[in-house]
C-alpha cells in the first residue's frame, strides 16, 4: 500500500477498517485495543528497520501506523457502521491537518516511534469527537 501512487495513508486506513469490524465484533473493544497495542509496537519495530536502511525518518511508504490509529478511533463503536464511517473520516482529518498536539508530537519526535505515535494521537483525537457525536446524537 505504502508504494501506491497517491493516498497512501488513506487506502492503509480504509484497509483496516474490515479488520477492526472483525477484531471488535469479536473480542470487543478490548480484543482491538489490544490488537492496536500489538501492532504499535511491530509497526515500531518494522519502521525502525526501514528508517535505518533508508536513512529516511518518515518514509512516506511506511504507512502501518495508519493501522492502530485507526483501530483507536474505532474504540467501542461495536457493529455501527457509521461509528465506523465517522471514526475513519475523523482520523484521516486528523492525521492530515495534524491539529496541536499532534503536530507537536510529529516534530517532537523525529524518529521511528514519532511516526507510529503521532497516528496514535490522531486516533485518539477521533476516537473523542467521534464518542462526542455519538452522545449528542
Amino acid at each position: 500500500i505504502g508504494f501506491f501512487p497517491f493516498a497512501q495513508g488513506t487506502i492503509c486506513s480504509l484497509c483496516a477498517l474490515p479488520f477492526g469490524f472483525f477484531i471488535q465484533s469479536y473480542w470487543g473493544s478490548v480484543g482491538l485495543f489490544i490488537a492496536s497495542v500489538g501492532t504499535f509496537l511491530m509497526g515500531w519495530y518494522v519502521v525502525n528497520i526501514y528508517c535505518q536502511s533508508t536513512s529516511d525518518k518518515d518514509p512516506r511508504e511506511a504507512v502501518i501506523d495508519e493501522v492502530p490509529g485507526q483501530w483507536i478511533a474505532l474504540l467501542g463503536g461495536g457493529e455501527e457502521i457509521s461509528f465506523y464511517v465517522t471514526g475513519f473520516i475523523l482520523f484521516r482529518f486528523f492525521d492530515i491537518v495534524k491539529p496541536w498536539p499532534i503536530n507537536w508530537l510529529e516534530k517532537r519526535f523525529p524518529t521511528p516511534f514519532g511516526v507510529m505515535f503521532d497516528d496514535i494521537a490522531a486516533g485518539i483525537f477521533a476516537l473523542i469527537v467521534n464518542h462526542m457525536i455519538y452522545k449528542i446524537m
